[in-house]
């Protein structure tokens, strides 16, 4: 997470971008994206909302679906720059 980042802060964001991944590859809906990946719209949405973290085994599935890197979705980059600074 790195400094100055809450939990609740990281899972915000984290849902922020999940959002702004899917209407880029083009799902208007959270209902097609839980559907293209296999799961109940109720998880994905509370993914979406920060309410609750992306378990592992569906971060590739989710990547490979929105054509994103991991690194993205978790904002890595931002994390380095954070401990760096």
């Amino acid at each position: 997470m790195g400094r100055g980042t809450t939990p609740v802060k990281f899972k915000n964001e984290l849902g922020q971008r999940l959002r702004s991944a899917r209407i880029v590859a083009g799902y208007k809906t959270q209902e097609e994206a839980a559907k293209a990946i296999g799961v109940e719209l109720s998880r994905y949405s509370k993914w979406e909302r920060g309410r609750s973290p992306i378990p592992a085994q569906y971060v590739q599935s989710i990547c490979t679906l929105y054509d994103i890197d991991a690194n993205y979705l978790f904002d890595v980059n931002a994390i380095v720059r954070r401990a760096a600074g």
